[in-house]
């Protein structure tokens, strides 16, 4: 196996140079190099690693913590395998802790993500749920929401995008006479401020007049209109049922409509179904990170991608190709990759340098 080769004939090398005199060199390993990474370094200048050519060796293996496994790959002297020695640079996978590892799914072609502060951190989502409050004989129910049909039922869940924005949504009730309600109203996800609410009330008054009631929350508004018609008052009379009865509201630049159609004495009393509407936030996990990469300058001072979070307008790690490799030193399973990647790696004092390069690695991961 080639892992093994470059690490004992380089180890052999290191043994066999501390019983030399101090000008011999060990040669380099003949075999032809598989693993190499050029680099510009948080310094601006330009550097590259190969395994097995000036007695660096490429150590992979793999560990887990925190419920995370991570597999990595560094380029060190072959004496170091810690590779915190400078001119060090290593490569970290990690992805949660799981019974059965899956490498093709773990080291898949495309972009990864940079491991940063609040990687796997919980972000916030809010959810509204609408609900009718009253059926009153209807029981077949549908949404809108800004004119776009979004589900059936008495109960919805609807994610607001921005806890600031007021939707209009519409509410279509049926009995199976065929009489439809279809209410609309702005909604608040901030719960203040609430927007105006209208219902439609239409009655038998006396044997010769029919009643019908604009019910607004809250009371007040700017104007009002039955089927059309300005009117004064939230109650008006008729003698006359029409098959289709509409009443509308302003009030400020909120706008809400209840309508009635399919109307018949014999369906009285009857109102439109409303709803009321809950928000809880919801906790929504951020994407994880799924690598990091640690470089040690010529001074031994070790910088890393992972104490800052990175710039994703301006940050990539991708994976150009990937397959399985033989088993490393240690007996363990390794993965090849061709990659490239740019990124800011930072100290222990807060500095910070781009660093980028592209080459062939490998990894180390558990059976």
């Amino acid at each position: 196996m080639k892992f093994a080769r470059y690490i004992y004939g380089l180890l052999g090398f290191a043994f066999c140079w501390a019983a030399c005199s101090k000008g011999d060199i060990p040669p380099d390993v003949v075999e032809d190099p598989v693993f190499m990474v050029a680099y510009q370094d948080t310094g601006g200048d330009t550097a590259s690693l190969t395994a097995g050519i000036d007695s660096v060796y490429l150590f992979t293996n793999h560990s887990t913590t925190n419920q995370q496994i991570v597999c990595t790959g560094a380029f060190a002297d072959a004496g170091c395998p810690d590779s915190d020695c400078p001119g060090s640079l290593r490569f970290e996978f990690s992805t949660p802790f799981t019974d059965a590892f899956d490498a093709d799914s773990v080291f898949h072609n495309g972009s990864f993500n940079y491991v940063n502060l609040d990687s796997g951190s919980t972000d916030f989502v809010y959810r509204g749920t609408f609900q009718v409050d009253n059926t009153f004989g209807f029981n077949d129910f549908s949404w809108r929401i800004d004119d776009v049909d979004v589900g059936s039922g008495e109960i919805l869940e609807y994610d607001f995008p921005d806890i600031s924005v007021t939707p209009f949504v519409e509410l279509t009730s049926l009995r199976s006479s065929g009489l439809r309600s279809i209410i609309t109203r702005k909604v608040s996800a901030l719960g203040s401020n609430l927007p105006v609410e209208l219902s439609l009330r239409i009655e038998l008054d006396t044997a010769a007049f029919y009643k019908v009631v604009a019910e607004i929350n809250p009371p007040s508004f700017d104007s009002l209109l039955f089927n059309g018609q300005p009117a004064q008052d939230t109650a008006q009379y008729s003698d006359v049922l029409p098959n289709f009865y509409t009443a509308q509201i302003l009030q400020g630049t909120d706008v809400a409509s209840a309508s009635l159609e399919g109307l018949n004495s014999d369906e009285l009393p009857v109102r439109t179904p409303n709803f009321n509407l809950t928000i809880e936030s919801v906790p929504i996990p951020g994407p994880p990170g799924e690598v990091a990469i640690q470089w040690v300058d010529p001074q031994g001072n070790t910088w890393r991608s992972d104490r800052t979070n990175q710039d994703l307008s301006f940050a990539y790690f991708i994976v150009e190709e990937s397959e399985d490799y033989e088993e490393n030193e240690r007996g363990q399973k390794t993965r090849k990759m061709r990659v490239s990647f740019n990124c800011r790696l930072f100290n222990t004092t807060g500095e910070s340098g781009v660093f980028n390069g592209s080459g062939v690695i490998a990894v180390a991961y558990p059976d």
